[in-house]
Parts: structure tokens; sequence; C-alpha cells
């Protein structure tokens, strides 16, 4: 058989053989393209026929004399019906080529990537620029498999840490819960609550632009060891000095690790790491601060931990499947 890019040059340049044009229509997927257009188009075309036909009758009965227009409306139809059936066939030539040229050319549908991790498990994972992604427990993303845009674009939802690779020409944005973190060559921390309405980012080196597409036109610029916190609910922004090391330990320990944080950022994280709901009061977990790590430890082994590790006043947890509250007495 022939090639098929070579039947449709021919059949461009008005080349090819009669014989050579049953090969067209051998493709299964040109012949059902081709019907389905000529079965949406088919109508009309008889409309627009008929119209043609009647508004030159009209035109020969005001013009010329009454026993020529037979004659005259006859040779006219049937110049009609050679002409339009002419178009058609070119039409149909044209169309099959342009078919074909848009089946053979057409861009290759982009390549998305998509991760997800499980409960009490971090992945480590090469992008396609030569960055590298650490991705928190329950947490996904998706990518392009090439980034060949004008920029390198990651959407995120749960917890991310990434160490970008430099390319001035094409930023890397990590899009999460209506935030979107821009950066060129850095290290930083993108972190979203079960529910997406808590999101922050926590910027280790280098420089990162956060914006809110949709909310607000202004724009934060985070230096190392700043936190951005946006709150969904109260749509109100935070950015604070943190140690940036001691939020991102997890990535380099491939394990929930926290050294002296207080229980507002330990419990969010729990929550991803076991795929739970924690309730506690926001003067509790401002109040209490641990020093930990986690591997495979159940979440009622973690919960017996923070109730027993602490010198102040004991905490207690009271647990109903994946809801747990914890209270002071």
């Amino acid at each position: 058989m022939t090639d098929i890019k070579t039947l449709v040059r021919k059949l461009l340049a008005g080349k090819l053989p009669q014989k050579e044009m049953p090969e067209l229509w051998q493709r299964h997927d040109v012949t059902q393209y081709m019907q389905r257009e000529w079965d949406r188009c088919a109508k009309p075309a008889e409309d627009d026929l008929l119209r043609e036909s009647r508004i030159w009758e009209r035109i020969v009965a005001r013009t010329m004399p009454h026993e020529k227009i037979r004659r005259r409306g006859g040779v006219r139809t049937a110049w009609l019906s050679r002409s339009y059936g002419a178009a058609a066939s070119i039409m149909l030539a044209i169309g099959a080529g342009l078919t074909l040229v848009n089946l053979l050319w057409r861009p290759a549908p982009e390549i998305i990537h998509t991760l997800y991790s499980g409960n009490q498990s971090t992945e480590q994972v090469a992008l396609p620029d030569g960055s590298t992604l650490w991705l928190g427990a329950n947490s996904s993303c998706r990518y392009a498999a090439d980034f060949s845009g004008r920029e390198r674009r990651v959407e995120l939802n749960g917890q991310g840490f990434f160490e970008v690779a430099e390319d001035p020409s094409r930023p890397f944005v990590v899009s999460s819960n209506g935030i979107d973190v821009t950066a060129l060559g850095t290290a930083f921390e993108v972190f979203s609550d079960l529910g997406g309405r808590h999101v922050e980012a926590i910027l280790r080196n280098g420089s990162v632009r956060v914006s809110l597409p949709g909310v607000t036109k202004q724009t934060f610029t985070l230096s190392p060891d700043q936190k951005f916190t946006y709150s969904a609910d109260t749509r109100k922004v935070i950015v604070s000095r943190v140690d940036a090391q001691r939020y991102t330990l997890w990535h380099e320990r491939m394990s929930l690790s926290f050294e002296n944080q207080p229980l507002s950022v330990i419990l969010p994280r729990l929550e991803r790491w076991y795929n739970c709901h924690i309730d506690c009061p926001e003067e509790i977990a401002t109040r209490y601060h641990y020093t930990f790590s986690l591997s495979d430890e159940t979440l009622d082994r973690t919960l017996q931990l923070l109730q027993s590790s602490t010198d102040q006043t004991p905490l207690f947890y009271r647990r109903d499947g994946m809801y747990v509250r914890i209270y002071e007495k």
C-alpha cells in the first residue's frame, strides 16, 4: 500500500491518479470522519441548491421572453447540477485531503503524569526538567510529561517539597488550592490541609513569588525562612518568619518529622499522614510543642505519644473511627 502521506501530497497537488483514489478510503478513521461531515452538511447543501435554483428562475422570468424560460431554465438547471456535482467532488476531495492532513499532522495530545501517595508514605519524583519533588502522604500532583511550554507547571494537592532546576526562561509554577507559587531556582514546600481551605508555602532557599489568581492581584515575594499562609475561609494572608529547615525535615528523612513544632503545625500534617480528621481547640494547638519522627506507627500509637510525652497539663484524646478529638481535663 502506498504511504498515506504520499497519497495526501499527490491529492493536494492534483497529481493523484484515479486508480489510487480508493486507497484514501481504506483508512477506517478517514471514512468515519467524512461520513459524519457528509451527514451533517447534506441537508444545508440541498436547501442551498433549491434556493439558488429559485432565485435564478425569478431572474430569468423578469429578463427573458416566456418561450425561452424553460429552455434557458433547463440549461441553467443542468449547468447547476453539473456545477454543484463538480463542486461537491472538489469539496469532497479537498475535505478528504484536509482531513488526512489534519489526522497526519495534528499535534500529539499532551501527556499528563498524575502521581498519588498513600497513607504514611512519601515519594521522591524526578521531574522532566531535572527538578525533584518529594510528595507527602495522601497527596497528589499533575504535570506535563515533557515541560515543553513557556512555564513548568505542577498542580499539587497536599504536601510537596521542591528542589527546582534553574531555568530563568521558563518559570517553575506550583498551583495548589487557589495559590500559585512561582520560582526560578529554589527549594520550597507547599502544603494544604485535607479540606483544601488552608494553604502554606515555606521557602528554604532562593526566592519565590506567591499569587492568588481570582482572589487578588497582589503578589507576595518570600525570602528564605518565610512562610506564606492563606485561609480560604477568612481570605486572609499571613507572611511570617519560621525555621524552614524544621518544617521541611520530612523530605530528608522520608518520614514525618518535627522539631519543637506546635500542634497547630503538627496536626494538619498528621491528618495528611493518616488520612484522618483531628479536632483540637486553638489554645491547645498553639501551646503544646513536640519533637518526634514517625515511620510506621499507627494513629493510636502516635496519639498516645502526644498524650504521654508532655510535662504540661496532660492531653487526652477520643477517637471514633478516623475522627479524633484532643482535649484537656
